[in-house]
This record gives C-alpha cells, sequence and structure tokens, in this order.
C-alpha cells in the first residue's frame, strides 16, 4: 500500500437522515411526532417553531440533531438562534439590514455603535430618549437648525471661556431677576 493513502477508520455507527414534524420546543432539546427528542445542530440557525417540518440526521449513540427546517406552514417570522448560546461574529465588506417596515436593534445588557471614520443616521424624525444621564463629547460640535428649543426644568447652564450670542432682529433676555456682569 502506498504510505501516502490512509484509509478512512472504519465506523461502527451509521447515520441515517429522516423527516418529522416538531411538535415540543425545550431549552435545550426538540420533540418530534416519532417521539424522538433532537438537539438543534450548531449549523441550524433557524429556530424551529411547532409543526416544522425538519431533517433530522440520527448517528446511534450520538443521538439526534435537527440540521435542516424544510417547511413552515406560517412563514411570517423567522428567528435566529445559536444552539449554545454563543456569541455571533459576522465579517464582512459590507452588511446590509434591509427591513420594508420596521429593525429593531436591542439588547439586554449594553449596545455599541462603532466607525473608524463616519456614524450616519438619516431620517424623517429622531427621538432619543435616555432614562438616565446623556453625555456627549466631541473636538467640535456644529448644528444648523430651522428653529432650535432646549427646556430644563432646573438649570440650563453654558459654559466657556469666550460666548458670542448675535440675532439680526431681536435679543430678549426675561425674568424676575437678571445678574449681569
Amino acid at each position: 500500500m502506498n504510505p501516502n493513502i490512509h484509509p478512512f477508520p472504519s465506523s461502527t455507527t451509521q447515520a441515517y437522515l429522516l423527516t418529522a414534524r416538531v411538535t415540543e420546543i425545550h431549552r435545550t432539546s426538540i420533540r418530534l411526532n416519532n417521539g424522538m427528542t433532537a438537539a438543534l445542530a450548531l449549523s441550524c440557525l433557524v429556530e424551529p417553531m411547532i409543526d416544522d417540518l425538519v431533517l433530522v440526521c440520527h448517528a446511534g449513540e450520538s443521538g439526534c440533531q435537527v440540521i435542516q427546517i424544510l417547511a413552515r406552514a406560517n412563514t411570517a417570522e423567522v428567528h435566529l438562534r445559536l444552539p449554545q448560546g454563543q456569541a455571533l461574529n459576522i465579517q464582512a465588506e459590507q452588511i446590509s439590514l434591509i427591513s420594508s417596515r420596521k429593525t429593531i436593534i436591542g439588547s439586554a445588557g449594553e449596545l455599541e455603535l462603532n466607525a473608524l471614520r463616519n456614524l450616519k443616521i438619516n431620517a424623517a424624525q429622531v427621538l432619543m430618549s435616555v432614562a438616565g444621564t446623556l453625555v456627549q463629547t466631541a473636538k467640535t460640535a456644529i448644528g444648523q437648525f430651522g428653529d432650535l428649543s432646549l427646556s430644563a426644568s432646573h438649570l440650563l447652564r453654558l459654559q466657556a471661556l469666550r460666548q458670542l450670542i448675535t440675532a439680526k432682529k431681536e435679543i430678549k433676555v426675561d425674568s424676575d431677576i437678571i445678574h449681569m456682569g
């Protein structure tokens, strides 16, 4: 025999494929209509739903794994899930998330958006709500508005080495007490 050719090791365990319907879904297992219990294969990122037709690999003592969802009666929503709760890392030159109605990005912990060059937000309206403290830091901040209204329930403080307030028509300062100087 040629020393560079190695035969495949013989295996007494044979794997076979079968189709089944999902009847129950548990945190770490899936119950099938044929009575079998299967795990979700790592490569099967689409989370099964009740009554899905799935492709199952049965490998003897290694157990059963759902490796593919073949058909779904209700296709209104698809959930992606990693079976062992691992992190999902996508690397590509460009990634696009596009929806015709609504896109939601959420986290139970922290959410970070990082860009080495530009972060652009384009929208007809932007609503920002912060429950705690909002901190903005920049070397230079420039804003251009048709109208700008700032309202604070207790204190509004503007502080700088030099301040310039200009108006083409009128400046109005109105208060019970005005301190200048």
